[in-house]
């Protein structure tokens, strides 16, 4: 099933990998759960102290025909100060899997 992917970059160049690997975490969750209609992601690096807190931040927000939204926000402070980018998003998409079986239960 189709889903719609909507992304937002802020201070991170678009990048082909990046989107590419939303993409495949978001197809990945969809067939968990048939009533998924939407799906926002937005990727943000924040103006941090680079020796001490990890600079990302990724917001996911999947949308479905019959409940409420199921959020996940993965922090800077949530992320080890040595995970890239990739690594960020790839553990946001594990949390709203998790989040999307229990809620499934």
């Amino acid at each position: 099933m189709y889903v719609p992917l909507e992304v937002e970059f802020r201070n991170v160049p678009r990048a082909r990998g990046l989107e590419r690997l939303l993409k495949e975490k978001m197809r990945k969750i969809t067939p968990l759960c048939n009533t998924i209609n939407r799906c926002q992601v937005i990727v943000e690096k924040h103006d941090l102290d680079k020796e001490k807190d990890n600079p990302y931040s990724v917001k996911i927000q999947i949308g479905f025909s019959n409940k409420e939204d199921i959020v996940v926000f993965q922090k800077p402070a949530d992320n080890k100060i040595d995970d890239n980018l990739y690594t960020v998003v790839s553990n946001a998409f594990e949390s709203m899997k998790s989040n999307i079986i229990h809620g499934i239960e």
